[in-house]
């Protein structure tokens, strides 16, 4: 459900961005795995939120930044597929993640 916030998020900091004339094609999101968003959730709500506004008919795009950790032991950085933050080679749980933390609006497509 926290879809609707992030899709109200999206939409102010577009509105603040958006010149006065012109159309929004596309919106691009870059979305970090660690935030579990729906995309179909967000896209909902997103098209729910834009109808009658100037983003109406725009296209929201999402983009899943995968998890990434970097073992603070042996200076590993790998992708994580599962939530285990552990090192897979070697085996220390002394981890920071180093990217699948990310959630912002990378680019706005505006047609004028």
């Amino acid at each position: 459900m926290h879809e609707l916030g992030i899709a109200e998020g999206i939409l102010q900091i577009v509105r603040a961005h958006m010149p006065p004339k012109g159309r929004v094609v596309s919106i691009h999101l870059k979305a970090g795995k660690l935030h579990a968003i729906v995309p179909e959730s967000l896209r909902f709500y997103f098209e729910h939120l834009a109808r009658g506004t100037p983003l109406q008919g725009a296209r929201l795009e999402i983009e899943e930044v995968p998890v990434e950790v970097r073992c603070t032991s042996c200076g590993t950085v790998r992708s994580l597929d599962l939530p285990i933050f552990r090192c897979q080679a070697c085996g220390s749980w002394d981890v920071e993640v180093v990217s699948g933390k990310e959630l912002f609006v990378d680019h706005i497509c505006i047609e004028e």
